[in-house]
């Protein structure tokens, strides 16, 4: 879930570089920004990336618990 949380604040703040650079670029985007609906983008983001982490290691660590030591080798 860690890994998960820090690949969403990454993706978080290349998308807002990206964006401010877009802004930059072409000046007149700025008037289509809202920026609540950018915050839950960017909460989506974030929760999307702990949430994948968590059903992944889930799984991982379920599959691997049912087997027996022969199974495993």
């Amino acid at each position: 879930m860690w890994q998960g949380f820090l690949a969403g604040i990454i993706a978080v703040g290349l998308l807002l570089a990206g964006l401010q650079l877009a802004i930059h670029n072409l000046p007149e985007l700025s008037t289509f920004q809202d920026p609540e609906k950018i915050a839950f983008l960017m909460a989506g983001i974030v929760g999307l990336g702990v949430l994948i982490g968590f059903v992944s290691t889930f799984q991982a660590v379920h599959r691997y618990l049912g087997l027996t030591l022969d199974e495993l080798y």
